[in-house]
């Protein structure tokens, strides 16, 4: 896996593109955070006015999106590299000028030249991602609860990454469920009677320079439905809380 771009841009509403100077292959990722100020949110901010955030799409060596709104995006490129390594005589180290800049590789010994996406182990256009902080840390009942993790990127842009812990539990409506482990998800009730509208399984994180806040709402209910048998009522259905949460916070030179 290599980070074949990276970059923190401002997105005009509408479509626009972000060169990446490379011919992109087909097997390629990228994780993106949209944010508008100067504070990311992930997986998105709760009350950000462009909900999700922007369309984005590949095609050549450029990286598209489409907004509806201005905002910021910052993301890492990367590239899984699919194609089988060669086999040939080039040197292990490969010295060459692309695009007026000059480029260091560090290759697979016995590869061909030129190589593949899969020999090239170390190329000086490509950051390497850093593990900044990592760590678990159980959920307590509270909403919106806040956990703060502190940690030191200077020199460096942060990312955030995380899963959330769910336990097994059962409910009329839909059955029951095992413990599990989840892509964060940021859920809202269509009705609350106070000013926190997030449902129990709901999760979000802050994220500056020195700091991911990870907010999370254990203990409240999950959306609301109209009784069938009652027509009018609404009734609350049970949620599926976060129990835990397992962070990355990664990095890359700025």
């Amino acid at each position: 896996m290599k980070v074949i771009a990276a970059a923190d841009i401002a997105i005009p509403a509408g479509e626009s593109f972000y060169e990446t100077s490379i011919t992109l292959p087909a097997n390629i990722a990228l994780d993106v955070h949209f944010y508008e100020g100067s504070t990311i949110y992930y997986p998105f901010n709760p009350n950000m006015s462009n909900g999700l955030g922007a369309d984005y799409w590949f095609s050549g060596s450029r990286i598209y999106f489409n907004s509806s709104d201005t905002m910021r995006a910052r993301f890492m490129l990367y590239l899984d590299a699919g194609d089988p390594p060669t086999n040939g005589s080039n040197r292990v180290l490969r010295e060459f000028t692309a695009g007026g800049q000059d480029v260091v590789q560090f290759l697979r010994p016995g590869s061909a030249n030129p190589p593949s996406w899969a020999d090239i182990i170390i190329d000086t256009r490509w950051p390497c991602v850093q593990i900044i902080a990592e760590g678990y840390f159980s959920v307590a009942v509270g909403s919106p609860l806040q956990t703060i993790i502190n940690f030191d990127a200077s020199g460096m842009f942060p990312m955030v990454k995380y899963m959330t812990k769910h336990g097994a539990g059962s409910e009329t409506s839909v059955g029951s469920w095992t413990e599990s482990i989840k892509l964060p998800t940021v859920r809202q009730r269509v009705y609350s009677t106070n000013s926190n509208f997030e449902c129990g399984d709901s999760s979000h994180c802050r994220l500056t320079q020195t700091s991911a806040t990870f907010v999370t709402n254990r203990g409240q209910p999950g959306d609301y439905y109209n009784d069938a048998d009652d027509p009018g009522t609404w009734r609350t259905e049970g949620a599926d809380h976060v129990l835990g949460i397992r962070y990355y916070i990664l990095g890359i030179p700025a």
